[in-house]
């Protein structure tokens, strides 16, 4: 390698720092995140299993005590114990993700403990999916005699699954950007 060439690619090595530098102010975008105008995947998937966890136990009470005029004992302790297990597995998420610390771990930890509550979810999601099957099943029962219930609960889970793909397709892009299957 000669003298020209030494000084051609250390030229070029100073263009690319100047563009890197030239990108992004990093103290404004420390700044941004300490204001909260930057939210990291992590933040957000704490957010959305918090509002699971609070959604949940909210439905374990309304199921219990709100629906006692509509549904016999039985299909509302299914249903209020149903909410409960997902609650407590939504709890377990969130706990989870929040203690994955992205500052002081290495890439390669933070993307393993994100798979592995990836996982968690897809495992605890077959779970509830297998519990809903006797779930409704039970209130489906109680209410055979009365078709308007049974519309309710066919339009309900209709509009329940549409929404709770898009949600589910919202949660594992968050985890992709966590893992880093995106960049």
């Amino acid at each position: 390698m000669d003298i020209e060439e030494l000084k051609r690619r250390i030229d070029s090595l100073d263009a690319r720092l100047t563009e890197l530098e030239g990108r992004g102010n990093t103290d404004e975008q420390m700044a941004k995140i300490k204001v909260g105008r930057i939210v990291t995947a992590r933040d957000r998937l704490v957010k959305r299993y918090r509002i699971f966890t609070v959604v949940g136990m909210l439905m374990c009470a309304v199921s219990v005590i709100l629906y006692r005029h509509i549904l016999p004992m039985f299909p509302r302790i299914l249903f209020g114990g149903f909410f409960l297990v997902a609650s407590m597995m939504d709890l377990y998420l969130m706990i989870g993700i929040k203690k994955i610390d992205c500052c002081s771990r290495g890439v390669a930890e933070v993307a393993e403990k994100a798979r592995y509550y990836r996982r968690r979810h897809h495992m605890f999601m077959a779970v509830l999916i297998v519990l809903l099957v006797p779930v409704l099943g039970s209130v489906a029962v109680a209410l055979s005699d009365d078709m308007a219930y049974i519309w309710g609960m066919a339009v309900g889970g209709t509009v329940g699954l549409v929404l709770g793909i898009g949600i589910y397709l919202k949660i594992m892009r968050e985890y992709r950007t966590l893992y880093g299957a995106d960049a």
